[in-house]
Parts: structure tokens; C-alpha cells; sequence
């Protein structure tokens, strides 16, 4: 038996749905690009920098790359919480938390976690620089830590429903 057809208003609802979370998700991300904008180089930076990411949006979207602007949050809150890192000393919790971002980047579109690869290979490599490896290892850890907490399950899960049987 075929279930029913969905009415316009059905999919109509669900256009608009999703419309207001790609509004949310922008808006997030141009809240934050300004936050951390301004406190690098100042507020009309900011601005102008917010205002660029804008103006080539549509050249991005256009194609069709909507994906993307659902992890532009995260990523942006990943840029965040590193920078708190800094301030902040040694916080497993906000090593972990980049981590989860990162994971959560990756699930929808795997090559959108340059952002948390990066931050990783930063972490790393400043390690190695200053003589702070067994730091720069305990927060690469944590980073990973955090990675799996959200990866493991949704690999269980899709490992236990036999969904990659064929690949």
C-alpha cells in the first residue's frame, strides 16, 4: 500500500522548516565571524568582514553546496572555543567540545572539517615548537576524545542496522 501523497501545505511547511534553519545557521555564524573578528582586529573590520562573507553567500550556495551552511556554526564555534583555550589554561572539557564540533562537521559532509583539522595540526606543531609536547598531546587527546564521543555511536548504530554491507 503507497501512503499518501504530502499536500503543498505539508511540503510547504517543510520548505519553510528548513529556511529557518539556514537562516539560523547564517545567522550564527555571522554573530560569531563578528565576534571573533572584532576582538582580532576590531570592530570595522569586523563589520566589513561580515559583510563580505555575505555578499558571496549566494555564490556558494548557488550550486547547490547546502551542507555547508549547517556546519559554518560549528565551525565558527570551534574557532571560538580554541581561542578560549588560549585564555583559559589547560580545559579538557573545551578540547573535547572542538572535538565534537569537528564530529558533527564531518557527519553531514566529511571534507567540511578543515576548521578542526587545523586546529589540531596547530595544537601539534606549537607543541613541538615550545618543548610543551605532553601538553599539546593531552589536548590533541582530549580534541579526539571528544571526536568519538559523537563518531562511535552513529558508526555502531549505522554498523548494527548493517547499513554499509554493500560498500
Amino acid at each position: 500500500m503507497k501512503p499518501p501523497p504530502l499536500s503543498s501545505w505539508a511540503v510547504a511547511a517543510i520548505i519553510l522548516l528548513f529556511v529557518a534553519l539556514e537562516a539560523i545557521a547564517l545567522s550564527l555564524f555571522g554573530f560569531g565571524l563578528y565576534r571573533l573578528l572584532g576582538k582580532g582586529f576590531g570592530p570595522l573590520p569586523a563589520v566589513l568582514g561580515v559583510g563580505l562573507f555575505y555578499a558571496g553567500l549566494g555564490y556558494v550556495l548557488h550550486p547547490g553546496n547546502y551542507t555547508e551552511e549547517f556546519s559554518l556554526p560549528l565551525q565558527i564555534g570551534a574557532l571560538l572555543l580554541f581561542d578560549r583555550t588560549e585564555a583559559a589554561g589547560r580545559r579538557p572539557a573545551l578540547w573535547a567540545t572542538i572535538g565534537l564540533t569537528g564530529a558533527a562537521t564531518v557527519l553531514p559532509r566529511p571534507n567540511n572539517a578543515g576548521i578542526q583539522l587545523s586546529i589540531l595540526i596547530y595544537v601539534i606543531l606549537e607543541s613541538l615548537s615550545r618543548g610543551h609536547l605532553r601538553r599539546g598531546l593531552a589536548n590533541s587527546a582530549y580534541l579526539g576524545l571528544g571526536t568519538l564521543l559523537l563518531l562511535v555511536p552513529v558508526m555502531a548504530y549505522f554498523g548494527l542496522a548493517r547499513a554499509c554491507r554493500h560498500v
